[in-house]
């Protein structure tokens, strides 16, 4: 994965309001296609609702 690319999460994150399958894209990718990635996850009006440090198995191409 590399930043820009859209992913969902495999599992939920309810401490930040966030579900399985919630959509968000990479923004920075610490080691190069491995993770952590930073992931932006946004409502449907624009605004941020998390900036989370994610690693690989949490995510899943969207």
């Amino acid at each position: 994965m590399k930043e820009l690319d859209v992913v969902k999460l495999r599992k939920s994150i309810p401490e930040h309001g966030l579900d399985s399958g919630s959509v968000g894209a990479i923004v920075h990718v610490w080691k190069e296609s491995e993770g952590p990635f930073e992931v932006e996850f946004l409502d449907p009006t624009g605004n941020t609702i998390a900036l989370l440090t994610l690693k690989l198995e949490q995510l899943e191409p969207a």
